[in-house]
């Protein structure tokens, strides 16, 4: 890791990710995991559990993650999923301050 993860760190990602098109229930999943993620540490996830845990379909949860990982805001480890667990490893993308403002610039100018 390049550096020293913030509180304003997190504030920029949530930021860039306000930023993308995501769906109600893709920005559900994201927060229901936030609170085990880091920029280091892989967690395991059950689909299963959070589609009961936030009333909505196992389908939704996989879509959501996908998003998320095809939108970099999530990273997972590869070795997990050869083994085809039901489980997958994850952990938030590390991202560095610089990298996260331009992002978020990129997209605002797209607005204007």
């Amino acid at each position: 890791m390049s550096e020293k993860k913030t509180k304003k760190d997190l504030l920029l990602l949530l930021k860039y990710i306000s930023l993308l098109d995501l769906t109600k229930k893709d920005l559900k999943v994201f927060l229901y995991i936030l609170h085990s993620l880091d920029y280091i540490n892989y967690i395991k996830i059950n689909h299963q559990r959070i589609a009961s845990d936030l009333n909505i379909a196992k389908s939704d949860v996989s879509i959501a993650i996908k998003k998320l990982i095809e939108n970099e805001i999530l990273d997972i480890n590869k070795s997990s999923v050869i083994y085809a667990t039901k489980r997958k490893e994850i952990k938030l993308h590390d991202y560095s301050r610089k990298d996260l403002l331009q992002l978020i610039d990129d997209l605002t100018d797209l607005w204007f």
